[in-house]
């Protein structure tokens, strides 16, 4: 039994660093696809992404606090940590309208990640979308075919 739960975790870890591989060739959440996207599509990522990036943090919060706490902790497993979690405090349709007018204000950019584009949506970093423009490194904006040519 162990052994398979074993082969299974690994299985997991391939699909999800092959994933990650992907997204970070441009493959999956490039602007040329997020203009592409129907407004739901848009919605759901958006959605999906927050929750993940949440729950994510929350779970690490709590861990580390577990792993690394020296004595008793004082309230629950993350308390301390949780509220310095970057905050996406406006409604789904801001974030999506931002994405969208980032890409297309800077068609050249399609290459910037959405999750970059979220996280200079977000609380703490408050980015204008020239902001943007001009905080994406440019190895970050040109795309592999941009360079080809």
């Amino acid at each position: 039994m162990r052994r398979n739960a074993l082969l299974l975790f690994a299985v997991v870890l391939v699909l999800i660093f092959d994933a990650g591989s992907a997204v970070a060739a441009g493959l999956l959440e490039t602007g040329d696809n997020w203009l592409k996207w129907t407004d739901e599509t848009k919605t759901e990522y958006v959605s999906g992404y927050l929750w993940g990036f949440g729950r994510g943090f929350r779970d690490g919060c709590e861990a580390g606090e577990r792993t690394y706490s020296t004595g008793k902790l004082r309230g629950l497993p993350g308390e301390e940590c949780i509220p310095k979690r970057t905050a996406y405090s406006r409604n789904l349709e801001d974030y999506v309208g931002g994405i969208t007018a980032y890409y297309r204000a800077y068609p050249t950019d399609t290459c910037v990640p959405v999750s970059y584009v979220l996280e200079g949506l977000s609380d703490a970093r408050k980015l204008t979308l020239q902001q943007m423009h001009q905080y994406f490194p440019s190895s970050v904006r040109g795309c592999p075919r941009d360079q080809e040519q």
